[in-house]
């Protein structure tokens, strides 16, 4: 007997969303080498969600609150699909309602990404992937997914992305007003999400602004943070080099990283100029650094 479903109408439409196609590197040898229970904890931190982002609550004209949902996550194979609906923070009295309430969904989905992307490196797993904004179906209860965005954000990750990191359409950004200058890479004729830069480089004002007491607290928490962080990313970056010597495809993407990595540490040094003194490159050695580069 064919059962009922089947025999319901159709009625599946797209829907505008932010997708992003991701490739997880190096997956089948992590399949191999890590228990179950490990790859599903890193998998889920594909689902991240600011908390600053998941709480936002906004009126509609009609008096009801639109609350931000959680991304919806399709894993096969060693890929994965993050589909961001967006919200409507703008009413349509709002001149250029559409573009806004764009940009500002991209610059959160951004935001996001880039934290779970640190969090992966940290842990010496790297992604590549397009992000594009468009339509897109998925139904969960028959798990089919399609549309033109699938297919966009599949081929810039493909065809363009080639290093570690998540390129944004560049259409995307034509059409739109997001600010890519901080947050985001450019080479290549590219825009790609910045995963290299910490967090609190966006709160410089506010961390000089405090009371020299508490404000000097803070800045040192904030350092000795920062400064584990390099620690720990220089440590994998320099294991991928060593041991892909003999991989050029694979050594390429962990130079690339290098790269990125010494510009974040210069960064971070020219920003804190008078008080950084423990930041210099001691962390990465002279011969390593030539040795990345």
């Amino acid at each position: 007997m064919i059962p009922l479903e089947i025999n319901k109408k159709n009625d599946a439409s797209y829907k505008e969303a932010i997708v992003t196609f991701i490739d997880i590197l190096g997956f089948k040898s992590m399949v191999e080498s890590l228990s179950a229970n490990r790859i599903s904890d890193i998998l889920a931190k594909f689902q991240y969600v600011s908390q600053r982002h998941i709480n936002v609550k906004v009126s509609n004209a009609n008096g009801s609150e639109n609350i931000k949902r959680p991304p919806k996550v399709i894993y096969f194979s060693d890929s994965l699909v993050r589909i961001s609906y967006p919200m409507n923070l703008y009413s349509k009295e709002t001149p250029d309602y559409e573009t806004l309430n764009k940009s500002v969904n991209i610059q959160w989905e951004i935001d996001d990404i880039s934290n779970f992307q640190k969090l992966l490196l940290l842990e010496g797993i790297l992604i590549r992937g397009g992000m594009t904004y468009g339509k897109i179906y998925f139904n969960e209860m028959t798990s089919q997914l399609f549309g033109p965005a699938m297919n966009r954000a599949y081929f810039i990750e493909n065809n363009l992305a080639k290093y570690p990191r998540i390129v944004i359409d560049p259409e995307v950004i034509k059409s739109t007003n997001i600010n890519v200058d901080h947050k985001c890479n450019h080479e290549d004729g590219l825009a790609s999400i910045n995963y290299f830069n910490f967090p609190a480089f966006n709160n410089i004002g506010f961390l000089m602004s405090i009371e020299d007491s508490e404000g000097s607290k803070v800045f040192n928490e904030h350092s000795n943070m920062q400064f584990k962080m390099f620690e720990k990313r220089k440590e994998i970056i320099d294991q991928g080099l060593r041991n892909n010597l003999n991989q050029s495809s694979i050594y390429d993407k962990y130079n690339w990283l290098a790269e990125k990595h010494n510009d974040s540490v210069s960064f971070y040094i020219e920003v804190y100029n008078e008080q950084s003194e423990f930041m210099k490159l001691s962390g990465i050695p002279k011969r390593e650094q030539e040795y990345y580069l």
